[in-house]
């Protein structure tokens, strides 16, 4: 279960906690889930120490390195001492063949499948090991903890099953994270933008360290800061550095698990520099109504943790390194038309918010420029590419919208 980059574990106190508190419960299942390299196998590492005197054997299965079903078992079955001369022709005898020899013995078990979703996504996989799952967890001596990037749908089993959303590390985690992986360093005062640079994922983080105490420290924050700044991905996934812990190469496999349509409107909804609200969102992609466009590219996104979002606000985002990986990885087709319905559908917000401005609606005005703002900031931009099709929202701007832009976006535009 060790990776090449695994440092002190800070912070998750509250996730912990939760966990522990749920195990006490008596729960079975325990499913974290979160974006890659968020932490969540680090995090059921330390779960499974605070508990280590409530069970007595472990069955760790990393799915990454499975091919498909039959290897998961003879895997779990080598681990737990049972004979496979004679293989089950058949998934469902491999299952039952597992839970009675569960039930035959008094050992108190935890099984760990690790990254789920390289079986969760998988049509030929993903139904077996949710059976699987549902048949241990049915058994006096058995935990299930399952972590995963796609979240394991399984509501009626909510009242055994604790689901933790793992989110990246808080600012004062991800402080106490650099300083515990480089001691004695003086961040001084790049300590705040190599925060806020490494976004709280903990790879970035053990990443970042690791160039500042490599080579006898010659790399200065000064010099790390400018670095992320302009070249974050190259710096971080040097060619010294294994494979599956280089952060270009890492996020760029993480979206290449999702399917090519939905890669296509992934980059698509990059075009859009801000957070956005499902309105917005079916604007640009051109989908019919807002129940199709969360349906269909929303609600799959959120529940593979490629995008994020706000319910207190209503509006969802796509993390920063993830950002940096579409655009570098993954070009955008079709740019005048995405161009097009960028601009038709935020010179819409651009005129709504300036004529609430000057009304009784200033307060939610205000509200929802504070989130627009580098929307609209970018479209002013695209005065630049103005074409036959884009120049009539330029034209609405100019007529409806001008006082508002002087006053509350002329220091972008000088």
């Amino acid at each position: 279960m060790e990776t090449y980059f695994e440092g002190r574990f800070v912070g998750r106190k509250d996730e912990l906690r939760d966990l522990q508190a749920a195990w006490y419960k008596k729960l079975k299942l325990f499913g974290i889930f979160g974006m890659r390299s968020v932490g969540t196998s680090r995090l059921a590492k330390e779960f499974l120490v605070s508990v280590s005197d409530q069970y007595d054997e472990l069955v760790y299965v990393n799915l990454k390195e499975t091919n498909d079903i039959s290897g998961m078992y003879v895997n779990i079955c080598a681990q737990m001492a049972i004979a496979v001369e004679s293989h089950p022709n058949d998934v469902k005898s491999w299952e039952s063949m597992l839970v009675y020899t569960v039930s035959t013995r008094t050992k108190k078990y935890v099984f760990f499948f690790d990254n789920g979703e390289y079986f969760i996504e998988n049509a030929n996989t993903h139904d077996p090991l949710q059976h699987l799952c549902i048949a241990l967890i049915k058994q006096n001596n058995v935990n299930v903890i399952l972590t995963s990037t796609t979240k394991f749908q399984l509501e009626r089993l909510r009242h055994i099953y604790h689901v933790c959303e793992l989110q990246p590390l808080k600012p004062t985690e991800t402080s106490e994270l650099l300083r515990a992986e480089a001691p004695g360093l003086d961040y001084g005062e790049y300590m705040d933008p190599i925060v806020e640079l490494s976004e709280g994922l903990p790879l970035l983080i053990l990443m970042i360290t690791s160039e500042l105490r490599g080579d006898g420290g010659i790399l200065t924050p000064k010099d790390m800061t400018q670095l992320l700044t302009e070249y974050r991905l190259k710096v971080l996934s040097r060619e010294f550095y294994p494979e599956e812990e280089r952060v270009a190469d890492v996020y760029r496999l993480f979206i290449n698990r999702l399917s090519p349509v939905l890669q296509r409107r992934f980059s698509e909804l990059d075009y859009i520099p801000g957070t956005f609200t499902a309105e917005e969102a079916r604007s640009l992609l051109d989908y019919p109504t807002e129940a199709v466009v969360k349906d269909q590219v929303l609600v799959p996104k959120l529940r593979r943790h490629f995008i994020t979002y706000d319910p207190a606000n209503r509006r969802f985002n796509i993390q920063g390194i993830l950002r940096e990986s579409l655009k570098t990885f993954f070009a955008l087709r079709h740019i005048p038309e995405i161009r097009k319905r960028f601009c038709q559908t935020f010179t819409e917000v651009m005129t709504s918010i300036s004529r609430r401005f000057t009304s009784q609606e200033y307060a939610s005005a205000l509200v929802d420029f504070a989130f627009e703002q580098p929307n609209l900031q970018k479209l002013l931009l695209e005065i630049r590419y103005t074409t036959q099709d884009t120049y009539t929202f330029f034209i609405r701007m100019a007529t409806e919208s001008t006082e508002f832009i002087e006053l509350y976006l002329a220091g972008f535009l000088q």
